[in-house]
């Protein structure tokens, strides 16, 4: 059986994600338990409820390495603290 091109860009773009999603998995706390004190996903959430499930996040080695300049020509990002780019001069030391 083969595989069409369309295919096996859908399943290395799926991996991708899943690979994404693992190294996330439980490294930021859940809205709605900080907030509400309670997550309907219970255990499968993919967010951590409590400091005793918060992991802490593997960043690539560039990670902030390089100004943001949308921040820094603007005024702001649209990315927040999630933008991989430095904010904070205080982040370069």
């Amino acid at each position: 059986m083969t595989t069409s091109p369309v295919e096996g860009t859908i399943s290395q773009e799926t991996s991708c994600v899943k690979t994404k999603q693992s190294q996330l998995y439980k490294t930021e706390y859940c809205r709605n338990w900080i907030e509400l004190g309670e997550c309907r996903y219970g255990k499968k959430c993919q967010y951590a409820h409590g400091e005793a499930e918060l992991r802490k996040v593997t960043r690539h080695s560039r990670y902030k390495t390089q100004i943001c300049r949308a921040y820094h020509t603007e005024g702001a990002c649209l990315y927040g603290n999630r933008c991989t780019f430095i904010h904070d001069f205080d982040d370069l030391t």
